[in-house]
């Protein structure tokens, strides 16, 4: 019974990441205009990407637990 409960929690996960990611080319379109929608959108991800690796050091910075970037990589 606790595979098929993880098994639907990890594709409940992938599900509602891939439906936000699904919509960022078309909020950066008409946040910063069509002319250089692939650079904005890269821009976008980029901070995605920052915040996706420093979350958990910041975390635990704030916390006091001490995580550093090791925990993370």
């Amino acid at each position: 019974m606790l595979t098929y409960t993880v098994t639907a929690a990890i594709i409940l996960m992938y599900g509602c990441y891939g439906g936000i990611m699904g919509s960022f080319p078309s909020f950066t379109s008409s946040l910063f205009g069509i002319e250089h929608t692939g650079e904005n959108y890269g821009f976008v991800m980029l901070g995605i990407v920052i915040a996706t690796c420093g979350a958990p050091a910041l975390s635990g910075f704030i916390t006091g637990k001490g995580y550093g970037m090791h925990v993370v990589l």
